[in-house]
């Protein structure tokens, strides 16, 4: 590098030394001595820079407070040295603006201050300012915002960093080392990035890194080394990546590691040593996960001396598991989980997929279904780390299907509704006849001769309405309900022994019970004219009893008919139906298929003779809600 010289190779503006030439003719003229006047000329053509400040190509050192004085640029392109154990003054060199190479400030011991930098924006290589003992400010850099490459600052007696507030971009690296007196890094919040490495080291009176809050990522590497009285890494809450290693060693006081929540990504080693009073490491286990390299944990506080040691301190425990379910549909599932730690939460899973809304330690299905029959887990969170419970399988056991089905225990005909029992007359008892389960209890006890067992017997005595109820249980020990109603009539004559009621053209008629199967087959009914019509419900309730009613749609073709006939209806809303064929004895002679059909649906069911003789054949079409029939003549 050049040592500054006072001349230097610029050449003068021509068009400058004239105006001053002639100005300084006028001023001769006033002169008594002429050979003044030259001599004045020639000196300050001699000293024309001094006149005005130009750009200096090439590098410049200032050893002393002389070559300080005679600076005179707005810019030096290479490398500016001021290094000198005299110089006490840069106000001289308040005319620069740019350095575009190395800014070396260094070895001045009488310097206390960088007052005259003022104008100073950009250094476009180093920025070094190191010992110099007695500076104790930065005052002088506040519009400087862009060092290209390194920002180095070794200072004895400097206790801040005020005048770097503007400082936007650091190219490489910042280095903030061997400053005994530093106690805060307020001044750098502008920084967002760097390219290089953060090195902070040996700044003793430094306690917290409050000033880099702002920086989100390092390019290279961060080394935190030997600061003793550091206690927090609060400063750096925005930090998310750090491109290679992450060094935070030797920090005497440091206790905690709160400041690093957001770091998500350390591409090289991790190390953390040697910090005698860190025991607080907890926030280091998703700092552990997001390390791409080795991990080196030692010389900690207690719960902060390994990796394991951390885990072992902040990870939560689950003290129980949640454990195996087995229900019935419809019913209440409960899994709960027990754990130890501090600000725990928990996210329950099925089959590996969060549950949306289930962040309780324990989870509960109100009434379960079969696609609820999974494998289900709970994630038990603190503000570190997680720890994943084991499996709880649900199974859910379908309900049984009860049915109940009344199976006169006559076969004489009655009207063909095995539903009612006519007192005086045909089946006087029938048999309830369940299925579904393997077990069964019934709750209604009247009139019954067991009440747990599948087929009960009904006897009545009286007439009425009777409901039973029948509590089917699966092998698996679910239960669901069934519920089926029989209804009494008394067919017995009030004036006549022995006589049977029945219903012919509206009128009630006291027969002899021979006669009864004829008038059946002429579509009489047993009892009296306002006879009803029970059926089985379910458990749910609800009603089905109505009067016999006629069915326009019901007939025969052919009929009379030999070999086969079709019978054919239709009903105007929904229907389930069964179809059987009677002879005038009220003998099942045929029980034809039945089935469902939609509303206004003509269906069609034929009935092929085989061997039943020739005669008078009653066709029984049975819905819920009523029960019809059709006369048929087979020649």
């Amino acid at each position: 590098m050049k040592k500054f010289l006072l001349f230097n190779s610029l050449q003068w503006q021509a068009a400058d030394a004239i105006w001053i030439v002639v100005q300084l003719s006028t001023i001769g003229q006033k002169l008594r001595n002429g050979f003044c006047f030259w001599l004045l000329v020639g000196l300050l053509l001699l000293n024309a820079e001094r006149v005005q400040a130009q750009i200096y190509s090439g590098s410049i050192r200032l050893e002393s407070q002389a070559d300080v004085n005679a600076f005179n640029y707005t810019e030096v392109t290479g490398n500016l040295t001021v290094q000198g154990s005299y110089i006490t003054d840069l106000r001289p060199i308040a005319k620069l603006t740019k350095v575009g190479g190395v800014f070396h400030i260094a070895n001045n011991s009488n310097l206390t201050n960088l007052v005259g930098l003022e104008n100073l924006t950009s250094v476009g290589g180093d920025l070094y300012i190191r010992n110099n003992r007695n500076l104790n400010s930065l005052a002088g850099l506040q519009n400087l915002t862009s060092v290209g490459k390194d920002l180095w600052i070794s200072i004895s007696s400097l206790s801040s960093l005020r005048g770097l507030e503007n400082l936007t971009s650091v190219g490489r690296s910042l280095s903030i080392g061997d400053n005994p007196s530093l106690s805060s890094l307020t001044a750098l919040e502008k920084l967002i990035s760097l390219e290089g490495d953060l090195f902070i080291v040996s700044n003793n009176s430094l306690n917290s890194l409050a000033g880099l809050q702002n920086l989100a990522s390092v390019e290279n590497d961060i080394l935190i080394l030997a600061n003793k009285n550091l206690n927090s890494l609060v400063g750096l809450q925005n930090l998310a990546s750090v491109g290679r290693e992450l060094h935070i060693s030797l920090n005497s006081s440091l206790n905690s590691l709160a400041g690093l929540e957001k770091l998500a990504s350390v591409g090289g080693d991790l190390y953390i040593k040697g910090n005698s009073q860190l025991s607080q490491c907890c926030q280091l286990l998703p700092i552990i996960k997001a390390t791409k390299g080795t991990v080196n944990i030692e010389g900690n506080a207690t719960n902060c001396e390994s990796q394991s040691a951390i885990e072992a301190a902040c990870t939560p425990v689950i003290t129980a598991q949640p454990q195996a379910a087995m229900v019935c549909a419809g019913e209440k599932a409960t899994f709960r989980v027990e754990a130890t730690g501090t600000g725990l939460s928990f996210q329950w899973q099925q089959n590996g997929q969060d549950i949306s809304g289930t962040t309780a330690s324990t989870y509960t299905l109100a009434a379960v279904a079969a696609q609820d029959a999974d494998s289900y887990t709970v994630i038990v969170s603190n503000a570190y780390t997680s720890v994943k419970s084991q499996a709880a399988t649900l199974t859910v056991n379908s309900l049984p299907k009860p049915t109940i089905t009344p199976i006169p225990t006559s076969n004489v005909y009655t009207g063909g509704n095995p539903n009612i029992i006519y007192l005086g007359y045909g089946a006087q008892s029938v048999k309830l006849q369940a299925s579904g389960g393997v077990s069964y209890t019934w709750n209604q006890a009247t009139g019954l001769n067991k009440t747990n067992i599948a087929d009960p017997v009904f006897t009545p005595t009286q007439a009425g309405t009777y409901t039973f109820t029948v509590t089917a249980t699966s092998s698996s020990g679910c239960q669901a309900t069934r519920s089926v109603t029989i209804m009494v009539i008394d067919a017995r004559s009030d004036s006549k022994k022995n006589q049977v009621l029945v219903c012919h053209n509206s009128k009630k008629l006291s027969i002899d019970p021979i006669s009864v199967p004829d008038h059946l087959a002429h579509c009489d009914k047993l009892g009296t004219c306002a006879g009803t019509l029970p059926a089985s419900r379910s458990s749910k309730g609800y009603s089905m009893e109505t009067e016999v009613a006629a069915l326009p749609s019901l007939q025969g073709y052919p009929n009379p008919f030999s070999g086969q006939t079709t019978i054919a209806f239709s009903f105007t809303h929904k229907e389930e139906y069964t179809l059987a064929i009677y002879d005038l004895n009220g003998t099942l002679v045929k029980q034809l298929p039945g089935g469902k059909v939609k509303a206004n649906e003509q269906k069609q069911v034929t009935w092929q003779v085989g061997k039943a003789a020739a005669g008078l054949y009653i066709a029984r079409l049975t819905t819920a809600t009523a029960v019809h029939q059709l006369k048929l003549i087979v020649k």
